[in-house]
């Protein structure tokens, strides 16, 4: 399933002009049961680990998770 929705989006990803992205450049759009496996995967995926990472050393933080296309 992760798959099928990374190579949804590769149009996307390879734009030339971002303010194409929504017009000529469709968004992708998935069903409730595609979306239902991601969760469920999802869910599977992070109940194996800890949600926090512990590390050492200096560090930068780049990008949040807001929807926003262009980014």
């Amino acid at each position: 399933m992760a798959e099928l929705i990374v190579s949804s989006f590769k149009t996307l990803l390879e734009a030339k002009d971002v303010s194409e992205i929504g017009d000529t450049i469709p968004i992708p759009r998935f069903g409730e049961p595609h979306i239902q496996q991601v969760i469920q995967q999802a869910r599977k995926l992070l109940s194996l680990g800890s949600p926090v990472v512990h590390f050492s050393g200096p560090c930068v933080i780049v990008g949040d998770l807001h929807g926003n296309l262009h980014d």
